[in-house]
């Protein structure tokens, strides 16, 4: 593991908000859960959120912003998570609201939408509607052409993060009368050069991120200037699905910041926790564990940076790579959670003491999965697009399977190169097998023995998935293979690193890799993948691999983490 500090854009963020233990932190554990406990949103936070500048990882450096390199700024977003979910969501919705303009606004309104991200500005999604959830097809607000060449907005848009307090919104209305997304069409509303009414709609009560500004906004002919609109009139809905294939990944950031506090308050209250004489981290049930959820935790990073490299680097495949991150990395993280809960017990449920917190990062986490597409609904785009998505494909020259999972890149994302279909193959996927071999030297005999069993159910579901034909409403079974093609693509991107990482890296211990495959061949369909009975346990060099892992885990101050990709130490 590498103790080197990189003066990453999301290190600037984290050093800048500081240790979460301290009450007189921008963002402090015992502030967060007080206001949670209220329901009010956290404005001290969101404005030093603002203050650390995270805004100007949202933008383009072309517009103004502070970094192209997409993993970095999801990085910088699971910084300020693992310290108050609510206030990262509230902030990072944002970057959800001006994302459609870097794709197709005018460079005016893309100039606008920039400088107000940039000042810190709220901007909102506005995309559902009461009664339509995540059928966008179905939108009703309707927008009709005025006689200056501008837009009159009528209707409700409900559930939008930032509607009531946010500086604008963007908004996904109906143009045109006939069915069919080429009626619908996207508009910047800035509140204040809109003209008409609105009023906005009561705020939600909601179980998790109590605080977080969820309403809506009703629109009675409300006056949108020639200009706002984005894109050309009934290209919403095409600008929307491109966009959410960056917005996916990003989603997955919120869930790794909650799986890092959630396994820092474990280890915190193990440490401290006396059984019958003994420490509970000293227990080996109590690391083994703890163990498991560390490494699963970094088979999430790998995943989750995975998505952010393919909107850089290889966009032709982010429409089945993003619904795949943004299935697979939120599905492992609830699954932390709830082991982390169960581990601490009764505190974890108690929003006073030491671990307060804990209650509340376990309620805010559960949101995250239904942002931008709930699990069915990512794992129906997938099953949509599996039959093309397993056939082979040669990497390409300046998207290597190395590079897909590489710690920097400053590639600036290329919207109008992000597809609504795959056209044929997934280069993760194609490459397991040769990965699994470059990777054979660095892993240990048991490492290589679950690479074999990986391999083989990649090349029996590229069987399975070729014949299966598109279907409007697929059966459970292509619900089960598009799961086990997420499962897949992980254990590619282990493989890959295993044998690409350098030396002091956290994938270069063979104890490391073969747990996180033993953990991967845990997530198939146990009935097409299992274990041999020789390799259900963990190794003595396993053991060593994970113990050293928890114990740099510990050495760090709350708001920090364990990471391949941005690795930090307790000063």
């Amino acid at each position: 593991m590498s103790t080197k500090r990189q003066q990453s854009f999301a290190c600037e963020i984290e050093d800048a908000l500081g240790n979460p233990r301290d009450v007189d932190a921008p963002i402090s554990f015992v502030r967060s859960v007080a206001l949670d406990q209220e329901s009010l949103f956290p404005h001290e936070e969101f404005q030093a959120v603002v203050a650390a500048g995270l805004q100007k990882g949202y933008v383009p450096t072309s517009r103004g912003g502070k970094t192209d390199d997409f993993a970095d700024v999801m990085m910088a977003v699971r910084a300020v998570a693992r310290r108050d979910l609510t206030a990262a969501i509230g902030h990072g919705k944002t970057f959800l609201g001006a994302v459609c303009s870097w794709d197709s606004a005018s460079d005016e309104t893309a100039a606008r939408v920039a400088e107000h991200t940039l000042a810190g500005e709220s901007i909102s999604w506005g995309l559902t509607e009461r009664g339509h959830g995540s059928d966008l097809l179905s939108t009703s607000v309707m927008a009709r052409k005025t006689s200056d060449g501008g837009w009159a907005l009528n209707g409700e848009k409900w559930m939008i993060n930032n509607a009531t307090r946010g500086r604008a919104l963007t908004i996904l209305a109906r143009t045109g009368d006939e069915p069919g997304p080429r009626s619908l069409s996207l508009f910047y509303m800035d509140k204040e050069e809109a003209q008409g009414t609105w009023e906005y709609l009561p705020k939600i009560q909601t179980h998790g991120i109590r605080g977080a500004d969820i309403s809506g906004i009703t629109l009675r002919d409300t006056k949108i200037p020639q200009g706002r609109l984005i894109g050309a009139p009934g290209d919403g809905l095409e600008i929307v699905l491109r966009c959410l294939q960056v917005t996916r990944p990003l989603c997955t950031a919120l869930s790794l910041g909650a799986a890092d506090s959630g396994l820092s308050a474990a280890l915190e209250f193990a440490a401290g926790r006396n059984t019958m004489g003994h420490i509970l981290l000293d227990l080996p049930a109590a690391q083994d564990q703890l163990a498991d959820v560390a490494v699963d935790l970094a088979i999430a990073e790998l995943m989750s940076v995975m998505g952010a490299r393919h909107l850089q680097l290889n966009p032709s495949e982010a429409s089945v790579i993003s619904p795949s991150v943004k299935y697979l990395v939120p599905h492992i993280v609830d699954d932390i959670m709830v082991r982390i809960t169960r581990f601490i017990g009764a505190r974890a449920v108690l929003a006073d003491g030491q671990l307060g917190h804990v209650q509340k990062t376990v309620r805010d986490n559960r949101v995250v999965s239904i942002f931008d597409g709930n699990s069915v609904v990512n794992l129906h785009s997938i099953v949509q697009q599996l039959p093309r998505a397993v056939r082979y494909k040669a990497p390409l020259p300046e998207a290597t399977p190395e590079s897909l999972i590489s710690a920097e890149n400053n590639t600036p994302l290329n919207y109008q190169r992000l597809m609504l279909m795959t056209t044929g193959g997934a280069t993760m996927f194609s490459s397991l097998t040769d990965s699994a071999n470059r990777a054979s030297d660095a892993l240990d005999g048991t490492g290589r023995d679950m690479a074999v069993i990986l391999v083989k159910r990649a090349e029996a579901l590229a069987e399975e998935a070729k014949a299966m034909r598109p279907v409007r409403n697929p059966e459970p079974e292509g619900f089960r293979l598009a799961h086990e093609f997420t499962v897949l693509l992980a254990a590619s991107a282990v493989l890959e690193k295993v044998a690409t990482c350098e030396s002091e890296n956290l994938w270069s211990d063979p104890g490391i890799a073969s747990m996180a495959l033993r953990r991967l061949i845990k997530m198939l369909n146990p009935q097409r993948a299992s274990l041999p009975r020789k390799h259900r346990n963990k190794t003595k060099r396993e053991r060593e691999s994970a113990y050293r892992l928890l114990d740099q885990w510990r050495q760090l101050s709350p708001g920090y983490c364990i990471s391949a990709f941005t690795p930090h130490i307790n000063a």
